[in-house]
């Protein structure tokens, strides 16, 4: 059997520079306010019978 090695690879100053230009240009992507955090909540609050047909199918 195989060991799956996981590295994490964080991008370089230049690289998160360019990521963060393109999340300011893009219109649909922008930090929720505090308002909106509080409101949300969870998939499985909201529609339970989904998540635990997932659940079901997919495993937890």
């Amino acid at each position: 059997m195989s060991k799956v090695k996981h590295d994490v690879v964080f991008p370089t100053p230049k690289e998160d520079a360019a990521i963060r230009a393109g999340i300011a240009a893009d219109p649909d992507a922008r930090e929720r306010t505090a308002e909106e955090m509080a409101r949300m909540r969870s998939a499985s609050e909201v529609v339970p019978h989904i998540v635990e047909h997932y659940r079901r199918t997919r495993g937890k």
